[in-house]
């Protein structure tokens, strides 16, 4: 994978783990580069807006559930990420399609939703379950989410 230390924003999500969990760096609020180094992966984007789309079609159940027939398994259920969520037909992002931008507005809303929590001091204990109450607090956003995407990934979209 080739990073580019002078990207803006940086859509990251886990190799390893049960469920898929994505998220957006924000490169150009930090004073230092960053670099992705290993149990994840990383995707630049042009601009914010395609970040939260990707952050929002990666983060919904019917990509993760699309993804766990090809996971193996360990003791504890699926696991392993890895790349086999990026041979999903996922569109690339087109700022002038309503559905795209509806996910993009929709993952910048889950994120704040899910900071919020955090300030809050509500999202707390081991990783597992700090990203199940991650999605607690960003469940309406992800219901919407998850329906948007079904439709986006259906063969039959016009």
């Amino acid at each position: 994978m080739k990073q580019d230390p002078e990207a803006e924003f940086v859509v990251l999500y886990n190799a390893a783990g049960t469920n898929l969990s994505a998220g957006v760096y924000d490169v150009s609020s930090r004073s230092r580069m960053f670099y992705a180094e290993h149990t994840v992966y990383a995707s630049v984007t042009q601009t914010l807006p395609e970040a939260f789309y990707l952050v929002s079609v990666l983060n919904c159940s019917t990509v993760n559930e699309i993804i766990k027939p090809f996971q193996s398994l360990g003791l504890l259920g699926e696991r392993h990420i890895e790349k086999k969520v990026l041979e999903l037909p996922i569109p690339q992002f087109d700022k002038t399609d309503k559905v795209y931008l509806r996910l993009a507005e929709l993952g910048e809303s889950a994120s704040k939703a899910v900071l919020s929590a955090i300030q809050s001091g509500t999202i707390a204990g081991t990783l597992g379950t700090r990203r199940r109450l991650a999605r607690e607090s960003a469940a309406a956003q992800l219901e919407e989410i998850d329906k948007l995407v079904k439709g986006l990934l259906s063969p039959h979209r016009d």
